[in-house]
């Protein structure tokens, strides 16, 4: 399945964020994986993951261009009125045509509890996204009142490596909570299968990366992984 991988993460430049989910994806742990491209002329080999036994849907999308890293896909640019964007295309890959139907109808019309459900997020994350998502570029500031309210971090649930372009550990969930058991067992999964797969290394450096403090600014949502004044750190551990 090498084949696979370099197609998408090296041939699309897939952003490293995807890499453990679509590992697991491999793995027969998640039924369906979504991947985000820019619009560009590089086709998509669809025949390579058919040999495999995977259907591919394509969807052309609209994502928003906002500050702080924050922004959504939609399939109408109407949505995102006042905000700049770029079109990009999603591929939905599945080894069940029905479940690939279903998940890119949940991610096209808003459904994102649904669409969670099928991509194997935990539920108690998928209901709390809205929470996260109406922050919009003040999002990093939930985890910043979440990490002082409970006054701790597992670095199972540190997306911010995406942010700068590192390795996330638990890919492109949005955890419920800095220290929600489902999200960490969840990255602690894909982990496993990282290794299983022989990935020794990246799964070395996906580490350090989980481990990495963050600064974050709570009057702007300004994200950073240097110590800067007037930012506020979150320690994971």
């Amino acid at each position: 399945m090498k084949d696979l991988i370099d197609h998408l993460f090296s041939f699309h430049e897939v952003q490293l964020a995807v890499f453990p989910e679509f590992i697991s994806f491999l793995k027969g742990r998640k039924k369906i994986i979504r991947i985000v491209v820019d619009n560009s002329n590089k086709p998509f080999n669809v025949t390579l993951f058919r040999k495999y036994g995977y259907f591919v849907k394509e969807s052309l999308l609209y994502s928003s261009v906002q500050k702080n890293s924050f922004g959504s896909l939609v399939p109408s640019i109407d949505q995102i009125a006042g905000a700049e964007f770029v079109e990009v295309r999603m591929f939905s890959i599945s080894s069940s045509h029905k479940d690939l139907d279903g998940f890119e109808h949940a991610e096209l019309y808003g459904d994102v509890e649904k669409a969670g459900i099928y991509l194997g997020y935990p539920i108690c994350c998928t209901k709390n996204i809205i929470n996260i998502n109406n922050l919009k570029e003040l999002w990093a500031t939930y985890y910043l009142t979440d990490y002082k309210k409970n006054k701790s971090a597992s670095y199972f649930t540190n997306r911010f490596p995406i942010t700068w372009g590192g390795f996330s550990i638990i890919g492109e969930l949005f955890p419920c909570s800095l220290t929600c058991s489902k999200a960490i067992e969840y990255a602690n999964h894909m982990y496993d299968d990282m290794v299983d797969f022989g990935f020794h290394r990246v799964s070395e450096v996906m580490i350090n990366h989980a481990k990495s403090s963050i600064y974050i600014n709570a009057q702007n949502g300004a994200i950073s992984n240097c110590e800067n004044k007037g930012y506020d750190s979150i320690v994971f551990s």
